[in-house]
Parts: structure tokens; C-alpha cells; sequence
């Protein structure tokens, strides 16, 4: 498994409340509640926190575009800054286990085996792409994100139906039962030459 963070780009008033409520919608009908998580992180600690409680987690953010313009500048916000420095080290821990930085109290020191944390984050178009810079593209974070830009004719007011496919619902249902358990040996599936050449 991997830690997926993608991010819905639409026009303002595209319906953006309206898949994170659908996507809530799945999870609720499905009887898998639990693994929502927070909808704001204030820190990298709230981020690791929220995980050693609730691992697998997803979390769904709203203005996306605007958090990571205070992410991007540590003279802005050095607690928002280190939000996307926690999240390039879970996404490289998926198949380890990951340790929290160090606290004086001991107590406080966590380590979360195999983090698997899913972010959807949704975000006007133009406030997301004025958000990122040269280390968001060089520092590795955009690369891991996969982006769903909905297309400009959109009708007037946004989707508003948040009412999954029953398919869709169901899937999900016995994907998240699985085998049981939460330490999954990973599988690594090498390159064969064809795909490396």
C-alpha cells in the first residue's frame, strides 16, 4: 500500500463540498466511519498525533491551495511549513515503520509501524497552482500528488448530488474488511528490463 494524496482543482462554486461529502458518504455507508480523520492540521505534530490514534486514516481538507501557500513559506507559518515536510516522510515510510521527532518527555516519542495516511484535498485552481513554488517541485511534494483538475464547463452552482453508486459503496465494503489486521507484509513487484528499458 502507499500513502495517496491527491487534490481536486475546480472553478469557484465547481462543487467541491460536494465529493468530499460523497467520498464522507462512502465511507459512512460502508460502515468504515472510523478511518476519516481530521478535516485541518495546525502542525506536523497534530499530523502525527491524529495518525498514532487512527492508522489507516484519510483525510479530506478544504482550501487546500490556501494551506499550502503557508506551507511553502516558513517565514508565514513555521507550524503549516512543517505539515508538508511530515508528509514527504510518511509517504516514503508506507512499508516501515516511522518515528515521530523527539520530545524532551519521552512519553511523547511515538512510532507508528507501516503509516498509511490518504489525503484528498480540494482547492480552487488558481490558489493552488499560486501556492506552489520551485521547492514544492524540486523538494519532491507535487510530484506525489495526483491531480484531478475538473474541466471549465462545469454547469452553474456545482455538482450537488453527494449520493455514491451503491457499486461503488459496496466495493469499498469488501476491500476495507480485507484479511484483517494492520502489519501487512509488503510486496515488492520488480522492474522487468522491458519496463526498465
Amino acid at each position: 500500500r502507499t500513502n495517496v494524496y491527491t487534490v481536486g482543482l475546480l472553478s469557484s462554486g465547481g462543487g467541491k463540498e460536494a465529493t468530499r461529502s460523497c467520498v464522507q458518504r462512502i465511507f459512512e455507508y460502508a460502515g468504515q466511519e472510523r478511518y476519516i480523520g481530521p478535516e485541518e492540521f495546525t502542525s506536523d505534530a497534530a499530523v502525527n498525533g491524529a495518525l498514532v490514534n487512527q492508522n489507516p486514516m484519510l483525510t479530506q481538507i478544504d482550501e487546500f491551495g490556501r494551506m499550502m501557500r503557508c506551507s511553502c513559506n516558513p517565514a508565514t507559518n513555521p507550524n503549516l511549513y512543517s505539515i508538508v515536510t511530515v508528509l514527504l516522510k510518511l509517504f516514503s515510510k508506507a512499508n516501515d515503520k516511522y518515528r515521530t521527532k523527539g520530545y524532551s518527555d519521552s512519553a511523547r516519542n511515538k512510532t507508528i509501524d507501516q503509516p498509511h495516511l490518504c489525503l484528498y484535498g480540494t482547492s480552487v485552481r488558481d490558489s493552488f497552482w499560486t501556492s506552489m513554488n520551485q521547492e514544492s517541485i524540486e523538494g519532491g511534494f507535487l510530484p506525489r500528488i495526483i491531480l484531478f483538475d475538473s474541466p471549465e464547463f462545469n454547469e452553474a452552482g456545482g455538482e450537488t448530488s453527494i449520493e455514491p453508486p451503491e457499486a461503488v459503496v459496496e466495493w469499498f465494503r469488501r476491500w476495507a474488511v480485507g484479511p484483517g489486521g494492520t502489519t501487512i507484509g509488503p510486496l515488492i513487484v520488480p522492474f522487468t528490463d522491458e519496463a526498465t528499458a
